[in-house]
């Protein structure tokens, strides 16, 4: 089993790289094809700003150019991004070569959630950015505030979660990139149906892995989950893994997740995205969400 479809979600920011080099040590081993997706922004689209009051701002006629230069200029420094990395990285373009390691970048006009919604399904792995500390958020427009202000980060993610069907690697802002070979990988696991989903569609890894993969658990787990299959399970994959129960935290499960990750020099963390309800309109629960806030290594999430 391997990651053959890699789909990496570019911004037109220096967070290209981080996102495009941990496709291609994900893609590079099993000669995988690797689209990097650029979602380009149709200034007719953008709604308006607002603000405090809610009173809508109409924009002017100066800042509907500033825009469409910006939104050209952010288009263009994502194809420079690819096109160097794919230089460096000696790839092939996935165009002219069908077999082997091969790159290629799509570029549509669209909101990211909806470009994932329609690629991300026919791929085997999404590889994303996390948001970094005091980025813009959502809903935001004016000069400066286009790409990954406009799109959010955490919007692309939670579209590759809930509209793909779709393993995601989140690459955090800060710290590592790459998942190391050799270092430990730890799956959290609490027997629900995100968390199986998190541990099949990370098997490439944990089958590839020269580290140790541990599988954690709340010591207070429900006793109708026993952790045996699970071990069973990644054994009949070809992957020795053991367990460890973990005691209370006093920053909460996520701390204490990111907590054993660091202690134990883990190179990447395996978990389920959780959401607060069942609706459409679901948010990621606090858990994942504080993961997702702090981490400093690759996280492999699955809903």
């Amino acid at each position: 089993m391997s990651y053959r479809t890699i789909l990496a979600v570019i911004d037109g920011t220096v967070n290209d790289y981080r996102v495009l080099e941990a496709a291609l040590a994900v893609g590079r081993p099993c000669e995988a094809r690797i689209t990097a997706l650029y979602a380009d922004t149709d200034p007719s689209g953008l709604p308006a700003a607002y603000v405090g009051d809610g009173a809508g701002v109409y924009l002017s006629q100066d800042l509907w150019e500033a825009l469409e230069v910006q939104i050209g200029e952010q288009r263009e420094l994502a194809r420079a991004h690819f096109e160097d990395w794919k230089h460096r990285g000696g790839l092939r373009d996935a165009v002219e070569q069908t077999a082997g390691l091969t790159a290629r970048l799509v570029v549509e006009t669209g909101r990211t959630t909806h470009l994932l919604a329609k690629h991300g399904p026919v791929t085997d792995l999404i590889v994303t950015a996390l948001p970094g500390p005091g980025e813009v958020g959502p809903g935001m427009i004016g000069p400066g505030m286009i790409g990954p202000g406009m799109i959010g980060r955490d919007m692309a993610l939670e579209a590759a979660l809930f509209d793909t069907g779709r393993p995601a690697l989140a690459i955090p802002a800060t710290g590592a990139t790459t998942v190391s070979q050799g270092a430990p990988i730890v799956i959290a696991w609490n027997g629900k149906p995100e968390a199986a989903r998190a541990l099949a569609g990370a098997l490439p890894f944990l089958a590839s892995s020269r580290g140790e993969v541990i599988v954690l658990t709340a010591i207070e787990r429900d006793v109708s989950r026993p952790l045996a299959p699970v071990i069973d399970y990644l054994a009949r994959h070809g992957v020795a893994a053991r367990w460890v129960e973990l005691a209370g935290h006093d920053g909460g499960i996520g701390a204490l997740l990111l907590d054993e990750a660091a202690k134990r020099g883990a190179g990447l963390l395996v978990m389920g995205a959780y959401t607060h309800n069942r609706w459409r309109e679901v948010v990621l629960g606090g858990v994942t969400r504080h993961v997702l806030k702090h981490a400093a290594l690759p996280i492999l999430l699955a809903h």
